[in-house]
């Protein structure tokens, strides 16, 4: 961004000068205008394909058929579909814990992206939920904890899971699985 124009002449010294001056901030006042004008007509066109975009990802998101949903018919919903946006955050603040806690190898470690992955939330709160039933228990239940739960919930995010394709710095993109074929359907 440009400094504010400065007056250069002194009005009281020369009217020419005072004059020539105003001409320029003038010039100066239209160029910026002008400028104002591209940026405002940029925006619009990048509203207008952000409104594009959040259309093609609806439309996308209705082709997903509902059995590969996150829900599970008959057992109950998974965490992620009955969690509240407060029961997210608490989850999100926990991994971050975890995280900052256990110094873990650079191949056992929990992807920023996690929250994007539907599997790794329910490993994540399902670890999260054995850990709060062995805290404050006596030492063998955290034993337990940390060889059975952490370490099995962090090898399956590391091998069994769309996860386990993404960078530190970059999710891989999503892709739905593919519905059960019911025998009565072709």
């Amino acid at each position: 961004m440009s400094q504010p124009p400065t007056v250069t002449a002194d009005p009281a010294a020369d009217p020419t000068d005072a004059v020539v001056e105003l001409q320029r901030l003038g010039e100066e006042i239209d160029t910026l205008r002008a400028a104002m004008q591209d940026l405002q007509a940029q925006h619009q066109e990048l509203k207008a394909k952000h409104e594009v975009q959040v259309g093609m990802l609806s439309d996308l998101e209705a082709k997903i058929p509902e059995t590969v949903r996150h829900t599970r018919p008959g057992i109950g919903n998974a965490f992620a579909d009955n969690a509240s946006q407060k029961d997210m955050d608490d989850l999100i603040g926990w991994v971050d814990w975890l995280i900052a806690t256990y110094d873990l190898v650079p191949a056992r470690q929990v992807k920023p992206c996690w929250p994007a992955h539907p599997g790794a939330v329910e490993e994540l709160a399902g670890l999260r939920a054995a850990w709060r039933e062995a805290a404050g228990k006596d030492g063998s239940q955290m034993a337990t904890w940390h060889g059975l739960h952490l370490a099995g919930t962090l090898g399956r995010l590391e091998s069994a899971y769309q996860i386990s394709r993404c960078k530190p710095d970059r999710c891989e993109q999503l892709r739905a699985a593919a519905a059960t074929k019911r025998p009565d359907s072709q």
